[in-house]
C-alpha cells in the first residue's frame, strides 16, 4: 500500500483560488465577504493552513455551484497524503500476525 498515492494531492484552497478566485478576478477579501467569513479564513485556507469544513464546503457549493462533496473529497484526499507522509513508518501492521490472531479467535468462540 506504501505509495498509493505518490503525487500530492492539490489543496482544495488551491482550487478555490486558481480555478475561482483568479479567473473572476476576485479578492480574498471579497469572496470572505460573500461566505460572510474573516479574511483571514479565506487567506488561510488559500495558503493551505486552513483546511475545508463541511459548513465551508456548503457555502463553496453556494458560492460556485460546484458541489460540497468535491470540496470535501479534495480535503480527504489532502488529509489522507498528509497523514501517510508523517505516519507512515509507524503505521504498520503485521498481517501475518493478523491472521493468526483471526484463526485463535475463531478456535476460541
Amino acid at each position: 500500500m506504501r505509495n498509493a498515492m505518490v503525487r500530492e494531492p492539490t489543496h482544495p484552497g488551491i482550487f478555490l483560488k486558481e480555478d475561482y478566485m483568479v479567473p473572476l478576478g476576485l479578492s480574498q477579501a471579497k469572496v470572505a465577504k460573500l461566505l460572510h467569513v474573516n479574511k483571514r479564513t479565506i487567506h488561510e485556507l488559500c495558503t493551505q493552513k486552513r483546511g475545508v469544513s463541511a459548513v465551508m464546503a456548503l457555502n463553496l457549493e453556494k458560492l460556485y455551484g460546484l458541489e460540497a462533496q468535491f470540496w470535501l473529497s479534495a480535503q480527504n484526499s489532502y488529509n489522507i497524503w498528509l497523514a501517510r507522509q508523517k505516519y507512515e513508518d509507524v503505521l504498520k501492521i503485521d498481517i501475518e500476525e493478523f491472521k493468526r490472531i483471526c484463526k485463535q479467535d475463531k478456535k476460541d468462540i
